[in-house]
């Protein structure tokens, strides 16, 4: 019996705002590469996936405003391999939309696909390739949706989790395949500590794979709204009608395919035992670039006296700057050709809220929070 198709979305959509000014709407997220590495973020993810999927069958999916800094990173994108979204509905509009390209061009339900994040950090991929390899054998062997879960390495507030259903004392077995109780929001300190230790919480790394037909039972159980969008979808791209397409997505609500579809939907995880991380803002640049003997996270040439616990991130694109830091601690310094931030590493989550798009690059939000 031949192997259904297999096909990979790596979802690149939005530029990054929490990890601005390195990223920026002309200079997104997925194009970035860190200190030390000649790949970009998103040609890693591609690397990754292919010893499982046809090179030819990675698509990457963007929006409209990200799509160009893409192709300029790599031009092998152009055609149909760069699937740009009508309009921005998160990651549950570009899922709907990805599946409805594919069925429009004839892909059968039986095919087997994979949704990816392009912000992945793996200093070493070859056990995610083993982890999602198996991810599409038990896909392709079944009509459920499967996930690849992490195995925690330190108690982080702002992952989120998947739970498996386990038996009490049951190992998760690294490569095994096993069904998920339910998804974990980002916990608080003393919840992550738990999760931890418990030995059926897995970081939820942002990959599902399954059979096209899985994705609509789902849809059909959970989502019926996902479902009609994508349905109508295929009709209009089948008739190469563009405003047809807009208006099948428009009412899909912007939320994560996390909240729209997976959380309430029959789900079976992957444990895989790697190192991995997602740069989802400057606390996991820290990380990524490590520290010294003061706690200190640096990148380019900085002058530090007196600092303990920051990170000191200067862009080559700002080499003609001088930095220095001079008697603080637990701060993030970065400084790029396109702005300078300074914040408490703590409050990089807050970042988000306060850049945001423009025509002409980034607006910065000014915003007042009273001393209590």
């Amino acid at each position: 019996m031949s192997r259904p198709a297999a096909y990979a979305i790596i979802m690149a959509g939005g530029w990054g705002e929490r990890m601005w000014p390195l990223a920026t709407p002309r200079r997104p997220k997925p194009t970035l590469k860190l200190p030390g590495s000649s790949r970009s973020l998103l040609a890693a993810t591609i690397e990754s996936v292919t010893p499982v999927v046809p090179h030819g069958h990675v698509y990457v999916a963007a929006d409209g405003g990200t799509a160009q800094a893409l192709l300029d990173l790599d031009p092998d994108l152009t055609g149909d391999r760069l699937l740009v979204e009508p309009l921005r509905r998160d990651t549950a509009g570009c899922v709907v939309y990805a599946l409805a390209r594919l069925l429009a061009a004839g892909a059968p339900e039986g095919s087997v696909v994979g949704f990816l994040a392009s912000d992945s950090l793996m200093p070493d991929t070859s056990g995610f390739t083993v982890a999602l390899s198996r991810a599409y054998e038990a896909a392709a062997s079944s009509r459920c949706l499967v996930c690849i879960g992490v195995r925690p390495s330190r108690a982080d507030t702002a992952l989120g989790y998947l739970e498996l259903d386990l038996a009490e004392g049951q190992p998760a077995q690294a490569g095994t395949v096993l069904p998920v109780r339910r998804f974990v929001e980002k916990p608080d300190a003393a919840t992550a500590q738990q999760h931890l230790l418990s030995g059926r919480h897995l970081w939820n790394m942002g990959t599902v794979v399954g059979q096209i037909g899985a994705f609509r039972s789902a849809m059909s159980a959970v989502a019926t709204d996902l479902e009609a969008a994508m349905d109508a979808a295929v009709a209009a791209l089948r008739e190469d009608d563009a405003e047809r397409v807009r208006a099948a997505l428009e009412p899909i609500e912007p939320r994560s395919i996390d909240y729209a579809l997976l959380e309430n939907a029959e789900l079976a995880a992957v444990v895989a035992d790697i190192a991995w991380d997602t740069l989802s803002g400057w606390e996991a640049m820290s990380r990524a670039v490590g520290t010294d003997m003061q706690g200190n996270a640096l990148s380019g040439a900085p002058l530090l006296t007196d600092v303990t616990d920051s990170l000191v991130y200067v862009d080559p694109s700002a080499s003609t700057q001088r930095v220095a830091v001079v008697g603080v601690s637990g701060l993030a310094v970065v400084v790029t050709a396109e702005g300078v931030l300074v914040m408490p590493k703590d409050r990089a989550q807050d970042l988000r809220g306060v850049v945001e798009a423009t025509r002409e690059g980034v607006r910065i939000r000014i915003a007042h929070r009273e001393r209590g």
